[in-house]
């Protein structure tokens, strides 16, 4: 029976998440003709249905060929010259520029993971590209992520000399991917996929708040928006992470912290 209400929540889940982005397109494309088809009417006579989103096509074509060429490289060049000039506009675009732009072919502001300074004597983990703040070359530019939601977070600039390297490079984490709503032996086949064979996590009911079950099925039912949609990630991630202890050996199990072997099911591996 917890089978069969699992795979319901599951696929229910999978498909409201499957639905968004194409409503997302449809209402784009309908907004789309709808705000250039009486001008392409007016301006040529023709009235042809999604002809709008035909010329909206070519245009961004025909814009991703200027920056491309050399005539467009040029017109950027000038005016990263004059947003840098501009006195208040010049440290918003640079602290933009630090986390967009990755010079080198490195991983922009994500390069490296460093420890900074932050108030009193605290350090707080961050992610900065190494590279100086243009003009003054003793000061770096470091993202600090927020909690619980790691996508949030603040931009400081620090002194370089006070910035802790920590030799990790920003990507040493998994790839991205893992897929959700779809089962257990989906995110193992993941991991195996990523040459990740053994899966730490803690229980949820060992957790005391970020991986605690309830508290993620709560945040559905009564929160905003976004924490609905983290709070569905979450709690299919927890109840995989739960199947998988179930299915595949577990080389460490105390305390509420579990590792998994993911070689092999339990089955398999007798």
């Amino acid at each position: 029976m917890a089978w069969f209400k699992r795979h319901l929540r599951n696929t229910f889940l999978t498909g409201i998440f499957s639905a968004i982005p194409i409503v997302i397109t449809v209402v784009v494309v309908w907004y789309v003709e709808k705000l250039t088809r009486e001008p392409l009417k007016a301006l040529t006579g023709v009235d042809t249905p999604f002809l709008g989103i035909a010329a909206a096509v070519a245009l961004i074509y025909i814009l991703g060929l200027l920056v491309n060429s050399i005539i467009g490289r040029y017109l950027l060049r000038w005016l990263d010259t004059l947003l840098r000039r501009v006195p208040v506009l010049k440290d918003i675009y640079e602290a933009w520029r630090q986390i967009t732009l990755a010079p080198g072919g490195k991983e922009g502001i994500y390069a490296q993971v460093v420890l900074v300074p932050t108030e009193g004597d605290n350090l707080a983990i961050g992610f900065t590209s190494g590279e100086a703040v243009a003009g003054n070359p003793d000061l770096c530019c470091v993202f600090i992520p927020g909690t619980p939601n790691p996508t949030a977070g603040r931009l400081v600039f620090a002194p370089r000399s006070r910035i802790i390297n920590l030799d990790t490079p920003g990507h040493a984490s998994y790839r991205p991917g893992m897929p959700a709503f779809r089962g257990a032996e989906a995110v193992a086949g993941y991991f195996r996929a990523h040459d990740l064979r053994y899966l730490a996590f803690v229980r949820t009911e060992q957790s005391r708040y970020f991986y605690r079950r309830a508290f993620w099925v709560q945040r559905i039912l009564i929160d905003v928006e976004i924490w609905r949609i983290v709070g569905a990630y979450m709690v299919d991630t927890i109840d995989n992470f739960a199947e998988l202890a179930e299915r595949y050996p577990t080389r460490y199990d105390q305390d509420g912290m579990v590792v998994v072997d993911l070689a092999a099911p339990r089955e398999a591996a007798r």
